[in-house]
């Protein structure tokens, strides 16, 4: 059941950008959109849907138009860029030890081990309107690496399927 679901989220998420792709919007703005119509698709269905209370994720997401490209991101999934050999964090991550080490209450050391350090402070279906950051630039396709879900062992790799190309 919980596969339909996700079929039926990942097609709201491309109706949402195919609905901007003749828009004077920019890709974050497109992006964004997007993000926040899966966010709602997922809250509509938590609702509805006992067994589901409470349910949440995170996200990463990358939309592309030739040189240009746009990163969305709630919660603690990673984008990373690899570039001359160097692998680069392009997300911070919406955690509660995130935010305490940028506000200099916690070192990184501390933050490492801390008992809260997988506390997620946004994710989709939380709240209505999920507040989702984005970060627009040179990217392409090919800059974008690797994914990340923290809560995983290892990297997600990229695949060219993952990656929607508009005009």
């Amino acid at each position: 059941k919980l596969t339909d679901e996700t079929t039926k989220m990942k097609s709201a998420v491309l109706a949402a950008i195919h609905t901007l792709q003749d828009a004077p919007a920019s890709l974050a703005e497109r992006l964004r959109y997007a993000v926040s119509a899966a966010n709602r698709e997922i809250f509509s269905v938590a609702a509805e849907q006992s067994e589901l209370a409470g349910m949440g994720t995170t996200v990463v997401a990358f939309l592309g138009a030739g040189p240009r490209g746009a990163i969305a991101h709630v919660g603690d999934s990673r984008a990373y860029r690899l570039r001359g050999g160097e692998l680069e964090l392009l997300t911070a991550d919406h955690t509660w030890v995130a935010e305490q080490v940028t506000a200099g209450n916690l070192s990184e050391d501390q933050a490492r081990v801390h008992p809260f350090k997988s506390v997620v402070t946004r994710a989709l279906a939380s709240i209505l309107d999920a507040s989702v950051e984005i970060t627009a630039s040179d990217l392409n396709p090919d800059m974008i690496e690797h994914a990340e879900a923290v809560g995983t062992s290892r990297p997600v790799a990229w695949r060219q399927a993952d990656v929607m190309h508009l005009p």
